[in-house]
């Protein structure tokens, strides 16, 4: 077992490390039977438990040889750091290609929604990439302005194209490398999935518009018939605005669910019913604060809309990002109580899994 591994850690490829470190991070709890591991010189890897490292150690006691049991009784220590100059990192043909790292799909146990805190790391990561962040959202405004030029798209390519933007904001919060080509990730992972959930999203509101709109009609109707006193004209006011807000409440709702169950389709691999229950369990706890989010960012939307529609260039990506914040604060990785392990070239590596 003395060859090299890469391994999964908060979506992003980590190492190499030697197969003795990778069972200690295994041991320790770093590395789960799920986490994404690949060894040196492969195109694809797989699970922790599906890799000839598990396999070493065995699952069933019963099963394992008495060299396997030795090994596991007796924990591998920690390899000695080299010495001298680092050596440097092979270069990106050298590495395995792992083109996609699924991440496990799950409510954090410390999830939270904290708005502010949102609002103010998507703030910062705008401002130090400015200009792809509202090339993205730009970008991502004229593909739905073609898919709306025949309405009918729109209620299925919505959440595709929205999705890849989504998604672009997310990589970039990890520090991953990111690109143009990421606006269309939605097309090409989970595409059906992103579809079934754009009109699970779309009919609802369509319902709501509707009946908003046929009993505001029904109660104009029956106020001409009274005659249109002030007391009913007051009526049919109040009732209008409640109308109105209700609309506004729904959509600001829909608006941050959407953002949610789109990046959990791409960003874990599941489908569009894993995606809701997922999204609906965070809702469950977190109701007031998931609905204030999405009202802050619908107030936001609208405000850069106010400001000559130039604004929206800012807003946009400026609460995309923050959507992307929200997910990581309610399904994204948590901290593991472990200490740091020294990795083969020397360099610390604190799992998060």
């Amino acid at each position: 077992m003395d060859d090299e591994w890469y391994y999964q850690r908060n979506g992003e490829q980590t190492g190499p490390v030697t197969a003795a470190t990778l069972l200690q991070l295994h041991r320790e709890g770093a590395v789960t039977d799920r986490t994404i591991v690949v060894r040196a010189g492969d195109d694809t890897g797989g699970p922790f438990a599906e890799s000839g490292l598990a396999n070493s150690i065995g699952t069933n006691p019963s099963e394992r040889s008495s060299s396997d049991r030795h090994e596991t009784n007796h924990p591998v220590p920690p390899p000695i750091p080299r010495r001298g100059p680092k050596p440097p990192p092979p270069p990106p043909s050298a590495l395995p290609r792992l083109i996609h790292l699924p991440r496990e799909a799950r409510l954090r146990r410390d999830s939270a929604v904290r708005i502010g805190a949102c609002l103010d790391r998507a703030w910062h990561r705008m401002l130090a990439n400015f200009w792809p962040f509202v090339g993205m959202a730009a970008l991502a405004s004229i593909l739905l302005g073609l898919a709306g030029q025949l309405l009918l798209p729109l209620f299925f390519l919505s959440f595709p194209i929205l999705a890849g933007c989504y998604f672009y904001y997310l990589k970039s919060g990890r520090q991953r490398q990111t690109s143009i080509d990421d606006a269309f990730e939605g097309f090409r992972r989970r595409f059906g999935d992103l579809t079934v959930l754009n009109l699970a999203f779309t009919l609802p509101f369509l319902l709501i518009v509707v009946a908003s709109v046929a009993i505001t009609v029904v109660a104009v109707i029956w106020a001409v018939e009274q005659g249109g006193g002030a007391l009913t004209i007051g009526m049919i006011t109040g009732f209008s605005i409640l109308c109105l807000l209700s609309l506004a409440l729904a959509t600001s709702l829909l608006g941050a669910l959407g953002g949610l169950v789109s990046l959990l389709c791409l960003d874990c691999e599941i489908s569009a019913g894993e995606a809701l229950r997922l999204s609906l369990r965070a809702l469950r706890r977190h109701p007031f604060g998931i609905l204030a989010f999405g009202v802050v960012a619908t107030v936001l939307a609208y405000a850069g809309l106010l400001l000559l529609y130039v604004g929206a260039f800012v807003t946009t990506p400026w609460t995309m990002a923050a959507t992307a914040c929200l997910y990581e604060d309610l399904f994204g990785e948590e901290e593991p109580p472990s200490s740091p392990l020294s990795t083969g070239s020397g360099s610390a590596i604190r799992g998060r899994e």
